[in-house]
């Protein structure tokens, strides 16, 4: 029996409204696959544009990079995150909030999604942020932390950052952490090449 995607909507117009939970089933007829419920913070974070592929671009220098990198994180907004798990491969569109103390992503799903299951089996994962013509990928290793209303610094900073506090929400939602080890970034064909600017942890000298 071929498989049917089903995606049901909370209360807002779009296929992912700002502010709203959406759940995603990978269903056949009469039993549900898979489900995640995304979550993606208010549109004031969206207001990244792809250029105009005709406008001519100037390679930016690593340093350069690094700095549009980490105002890129520190802004935060929406990212999609990347597990793997007995299914395969599963990408969901998350708010991203950065931990400035201690450099890690902070995310947040439910307790019994796909995601948080892959991550208790394989912890790698990948982050993509922003458009494709001005991307951020990360490699990092995951874990969660329990239910929200056990976290409360992470809470704080979640909320800070995205408008979202969790713990005031039905549901059984954590938080994922994610530890980058590697970061690359580019925009077009001509910053390919030196798009490394994070490896093992460490941002790559910029002298």
């Amino acid at each position: 029996m071929p498989q049917t995607l089903v995606i049901e909507r909370a209360s807002l117009p779009g296929l992912v409204a700002a502010g709203t939970c959406v759940l995603v089933r990978l269903a056949s007829c009469d039993s549900v696959v898979s489900a995640d419920v995304v979550r993606t913070s208010p549109s004031r974070h969206n207001t990244q544009r792809e250029p105009d592929e005709r406008e001519p671009t100037v390679a930016r220098t690593l340093e350069q990079r690094i700095v549009d990198s980490t105002t890129k994180l520190a802004v935060g907004g929406d990212a999609w995150l990347a597990t793997s798990g007995p299914a395969g491969p599963h990408l969901v569109p998350l708010s991203l909030a950065l931990d400035s103390d201690s450099g890690e992503l902070l995310f947040c799903t439910e307790q019994r999604s796909v995601t948080a299951r892959n991550i208790a089996s394989e912890p790698a994962v990948r982050v993509g942020l922003g458009p494709t013509r001005d991307v951020l990928m990360i490699d990092g290793t995951a874990r969660t932390t329990g239910a929200v209303q056990d976290d409360a610094s992470s809470a704080s900073i979640f909320h800070e950052k995205t408008g979202w506090d969790p713990r005031h929400d039905s549901g059984d939602w954590i938080f994922i952490r994610v530890a980058p080890s590697r970061m690359q970034a580019w925009r077009d064909v001509d910053e390919i090449a030196g798009r490394t600017i994070m490896v093992d942890g460490t941002w790559k000298a910029t002298t």
